[in-house]
């Protein structure tokens, strides 16, 4: 185990131990999410999820990789349960659509974005069954790397991501579900 996922694992030791099987705490967990990020009430409507999703969160959350994981993990999961944005062309909202769109329009960002994807499936030796078997392992793992990236281009001038972005504010920018945009390239090539 490299040092980054040691240190993740010490980190959420303790949450090893905790019964994930109770809806009720699954909710909880959600709720401690929800107060964390400042988010309004009204994102606290879809807290009943199906059984579908509960059994997929339950199952999510009793894997060996919650121990690994960084705050994303629960970030990814509540985001995606609780549905904070309207769709926006069959994206979460308006900031994930514009990127995706323009990252897959300017060829230098498409082939930059394909080179990232490419050498993270390289660097995890990832295959199709690998990956519908920790779907959100890997695309936790590929949204870091990805926001990363993207972040540190951000803000130099001559690079093309800023004059995609050049009239969004840091605020729009954390609206990005980087999850997302994760899952988008990952189903691409898978």
């Amino acid at each position: 185990m490299d040092n980054i996922h040691q240190t993740h694992a010490n980190e959420f030791e303790a949450d090893a131990t905790q019964d994930y099987k109770d809806a009720t705490t699954i909710k909880d967990l959600v709720k401690e999410f929800i107060d964390r990020k400042g988010y309004t009430p009204d994102c606290f409507k879809r807290l009943d999820i199906s059984n579908d999703l509960e059994r997929e969160v339950i199952e999510f959350l009793e894997s060996k990789h919650l121990l690994i994981l960084s705050d994303s993990v629960y970030e990814s999961i509540c985001y995606n349960l609780l549905e904070k944005k309207d769709n926006y062309n069959g994206w979460s909202n308006y900031e994930t659509w514009l990127l995706r769109l323009n990252l897959d329009n300017d060829y230098g960002l498409h082939q930059m974005m394909q080179e990232i994807v490419n050498d993270f499936i390289e660097d995890f030796e990832l295959s199709e069954t690998e990956y519908q078997e920790d779907k959100h392992y890997y695309i936790c793992n590929l949204d870091d790397i990805i926001r990363d990236h993207l972040e540190e281009l951000f803000w130099i001038e001559e690079h093309n991501i800023f004059k995609i972005c050049d009239t969004w504010t840091y605020r729009d920018w954390q609206e990005i579900n980087w999850y997302e945009i994760a899952e988008s390239y990952l189903d691409d090539i898978n």
